[in-house]
């Protein structure tokens, strides 16, 4: 997380460690962890299916489909003195997402592959995308990290709100999965992997998940 080269392939890996996070619903067994799936739409970049047995106690397959971008990808940039907006990357990771998930709910050979019975058991998983040293694209007119973090805040609130919540969308920064690998659970699993992706840490702690709000 701290080199300055996008790595988003190698950090993916990690997100194995982290998938019972990465689902809305607590799983009997996970399936598949199948990162780059090709669709017709191009290419997701992570698809988790799970078992699970759902309120009217049924089994059956889910699948997340999840969009992930690097820790070196910045999420917000420069719009005016008092307002952020979002980056390419993360508009590109919206868009994508949005996109990979609609497909897939309407595919007869996805679901076929996968072992999915109904469309509603495709859900959206969320995006995964930057870190708390990269929320606001540096810029002169910004001159203090408070600035950029209420800006940030304001920004990503917002996108909450009045898109993601709706959506269901998760959005992840990478210091949370790196919490998640360093938790008991995830360090009993990977005990000499944790630090490879070891980022500085400060006081400004931003996730968001939309479980929270149900």
């Amino acid at each position: 997380m701290d080199e300055s080269s996008h790595k988003e392939i190698e950090c993916r890996a990690y997100l194995e460690n982290t998938k019972e996070k990465l689902v809305k619903n607590p799983p009997d067994r996970f399936i598949r962890f199948e990162p780059e799936y090709r669709g017709h739409t191009g290419d997701s970049d992570l698809i988790i299916t799970c078992e699970v047995v759902n309120d009217a106690g049924v089994r059956c397959i889910e699948a997340y489909i999840w969009e992930v971008k690097s820790p070196q990808c910045y999420i917000f940039e420069y719009d005016n003195n008092n307002r952020v907006k979002p980056t390419k990357d993360l508009i590109s990771a919206e868009n994508q997402l949005l996109h990979y998930y609609e497909e897939y709910k309407k595919s007869e050979t996805f679901k076929q592959e996968f072992g999915i019975s109904s469309s509603d058991n495709i859900h959206i998983g969320g995006i995964i995308i930057g870190q708390k040293h990269r929320l606001v694209k540096p810029n002169t007119r910004y001159n203090s990290e408070d600035k950029r973090n209420s800006l940030y805040t304001r920004a990503i609130n917002c996108r909450k709100e009045h898109f993601y919540k709706a959506s269901r969308i998760d959005f992840i920064i990478w210091d949370r999965i790196l919490d998640l690998l360093r938790s008991d659970q995830a360090v009993s699993q990977a005990p000499d992997q944790v630090s490879t992706i070891s980022s500085k840490s400060n006081n400004f702690d931003i996730t968001i998940n939309n479980n929270a709000d149900e």
